[in-house]
């Protein structure tokens, strides 16, 4: 329930943000929110589902995990538009860009950073 709520409250204020804010910086905040609820959900999807679900718990692991790098591009873009209100050095966006794109392999391959979801039994369940 907690989940859900905090997911409509991001959604929300993002909408309001988006519609409401008149600067460039108000644009990238609202969709830095609303990547910031994705990821809630993801998240709550990943903590919610029962035992069997391995694939889809992987998926929503790796989910949550892409969203938390935009959530990161997306607040270093906005550090570098917030103090002068307009769009900053080509030469920001793009190395932003290549970032993310060097840290595709990590998603590829799960030996890299995130592997598949495994089970441990007696973590976290009733008795």
């Amino acid at each position: 329930m907690g989940i859900s709520l905090s997911v409509l409250i991001h959604f929300g204020l993002a909408i309001v943000i988006f519609l409401g804010g008149k600067t460039y910086s108000s644009k990238i905040f609202a969709t830095l929110t609303f990547f910031a609820g994705l990821w809630v959900l993801w998240r709550g999807i990943f903590h919610s589902l029962p035992q069997g679900n391995e694939v889809w718990v992987t998926l929503a692991n790796d989910l949550s995990f892409s969203t938390g790098v935009i959530i990161a591009s997306l607040w270093a873009y906005f550090c570098f538009v917030f103090p002068e209100e307009k769009k900053p050095a080509k030469w920001i966006t793009i190395s932003i860009i290549l970032a993310n794109i060097i840290l595709i392999p990590v998603y590829f391959y799960k030996d890299l950073f995130l592997g598949p979801v495994v089970r441990i039994g007696g973590i976290g369940g009733c008795k």
